[in-house]
């Protein structure tokens, strides 16, 4: 016989008490995982292409993409852009997990 878990109930809870609030976006948190986003979002990936027939390297929220033969002309590629923007590439496995980075900030 399997055992029942008990029931939530939630009829004593105001509503209003539960609902977030908006973050504050003068806290230095906030501030700080904001530019890490946006940051992000201008950083090359490097990532395989149908089951690592072929390797792309692009930025997030980008439609534009390089496609490449290999990984390590990948990996070239996305250190070059990096370097000459100023930003970090990563390299991703074929799990999409990052594999390594590099960092070209000033």
């Amino acid at each position: 016989m399997k055992k029942r878990l008990p029931i939530l109930r939630l009829s004593n809870i105001d509503m209003k008490e539960v609902l977030l609030k908006r973050p504050d976006p003068n806290n230095p948190q906030v501030k700080s995982y904001v530019e890490a986003i946006e940051r992000g979002m201008r950083d090359y990936h490097a990532f395989p292409k149908d089951n690592g027939s072929s390797w792309i390297v692009k930025r997030l929220r980008e439609s534009a993409e390089r496609t490449f033969a290999t990984k390590e002309q990948a990996i070239a590629a996305a250190k070059q852009s990096a370097k000459e923007d100023g930003s970090d590439a990563f390299i991703h496995d074929d799990k999409f997990n990052i594999e390594s980075s590099y960092s070209f900030r000033t």
